[in-house]
């Protein structure tokens, strides 16, 4: 059982492998892993059901470490830089089969690191307002936040505090002329409104690729808050060359 560190709480999870070190420095594979995982108590409290992968009884030297690496949802407004506190705790309950006992290691310990915070030129980013089919996509000035983190994942590009949820979000295109708006809209697979292929700093609409009207994600030609996010036919362009950098889209021209 997790408990979460202060400023998190914890994503969806089923399952989690888990390592093991004899002396707390050098990590290895193990066969006991975690499975089940449910969430309670506002997702701050994670328990889940510890199994040997290969089957059967697992076994290690006593004064040995475990090491486990539960997904965490970060809190915006956490301080940056920064191991959060309090820290988490880590619980876990086995049967001792030599001793014929139920044995509880209660003294694990859970932490999270935020990234420094970003200093000098910021640039531009794309950005979400909102988690709503139809909401619109912008750049707006890079921060630390999750409105302008994204994973692209088989050809999705997913708001990053969405993935493993029930309601994926994804940057959907319903258009393909120039000018038409990108807003987010619930992952579907095979939905082609939402694959796109990073091709020379570009994002481009796959299902356009090898025609004569190739479409390109663009911003147009200023760089200013809440600017609109569109799909424009693709050209050598600065308003449509992205550097993907942590998970933030960045407009180039802006770093």
């Amino acid at each position: 059982m997790f408990t979460a560190p202060g400023n998190t709480t914890f994503a969806p999870q089923a399952t989690m492998p888990g390592q093991y070190s004899p002396d707390g420095t050098d990590w290895i594979s193990n066969n006991l892993s975690l499975r089940g995982c449910a969430l309670s108590n506002n997702a701050t409290t994670l328990t889940c059901e510890a199994f040997g992968i290969s089957g059967g009884y697992s076994s290690w030297p006593s004064g040995g470490f475990f090491r486990f690496t539960p997904q965490v949802t970060v809190n915006p407004n956490a301080p940056a830089g920064t191991t959060l506190s309090p820290s988490g705790t880590a619980a876990i309950t086995y049967n001792d089969v030599n001793a014929g006992k139920t044995l509880t290691i209660t003294d694990g310990t859970l932490t999270v690191a935020t990234p420094a915070p970003v200093t000098g030129r910021a640039g531009m980013c794309l950005d979400v307002g909102g988690r709503s089919n139809g909401d619109n996509v912008r750049i707006w000035q890079c921060l630390n936040h999750t409105n302008q983190r994204f994973e692209i994942e088989g050809g999705r590009v997913k708001i990053a505090d969405t993935v493993g949820t029930a309601n994926e979000m994804c940057l959907d295109a319903g258009a393909r002329n120039n000018g038409a708006n990108v807003f987010l809209w619930k992952c579907a697979a095979g939905n082609t409104n939402q694959q796109w292929v990073v091709r020379n700093g570009n994002l481009v609409l796959k299902d356009t690729i090898g025609t004569t009207a190739q479409m390109c994600l663009d911003i147009g030609g200023t760089r200013n808050n809440g600017d609109n996010a569109r799909i424009w036919q693709c050209l050598n362009h600065t308003n449509q060359r992205f550097v993907v950098q942590r998970g933030y889209l960045k407009v180039e021209d802006t770093l």
